[in-house]
């Protein structure tokens, strides 16, 4: 009897012990820093955050546009520690955005160990109309600007 009394005491201890290491476990932080604004001729944008986790993790980006998913992507981030992150985001002049509206980059960051340890994040960007013609980005264009431009008015 005393024999079963010190197995039951050991695996209660064991299994107080890891749902104690359990809760001492730190989820990741994700801290998100771009884009700041999108254009609504863009073709693209990149998504950019910090991540601070205790081990590999999982990101998971999804944008948002009207309230549809427009981009779903997961990453696997094997280094950790302090993370700079970052994801292209293409085909954006195929959704056709309006200017007024919001994009909506949402992430999900999870340690690869722990899935139940995780972070979420929204990053509203605004969505703004170009203004005017940039000789090194001829997509933003005005288009009163780019007739002008092609009568050589802005030539400069």
């Amino acid at each position: 009897m005393r024999f079963k009394a010190t197995g039951i005491l050991a695996g209660l201890a064991a299994l107080l012990g890891a749902a104690a290491m359990a809760d001492a476990q730190v989820g990741p932080t994700n801290t998100p820093t771009g884009p700041l604004k999108v254009y609504t001729t863009d073709a693209s944008s990149t998504y950019t955050s910090v991540i601070t986790s205790t081990g590999p993790t999982y990101v998971r980006l999804r944008v948002y546009y009207l309230g549809v998913i427009k981009h779903n992507t997961t990453t696997y981030v094997s280094s950790y520690g302090t993370v700079n992150f970052s994801k292209l985001v293409t085909g954006m002049n195929l959704w056709g955005m309006q200017a007024g509206q919001q994009l909506d980059y949402n992430t999900k960051v999870w340690l690869a160990s722990n899935p139940a340890l995780y972070d979420v994040d929204d990053w509203w960007v605004p969505i703004e109309a170009p203004t005017t013609y940039h000789k090194e980005d001829p997509l933003r264009a005005d288009p009163r600007d780019l007739q002008r431009f092609r009568r050589k008015e802005l030539w400069a």
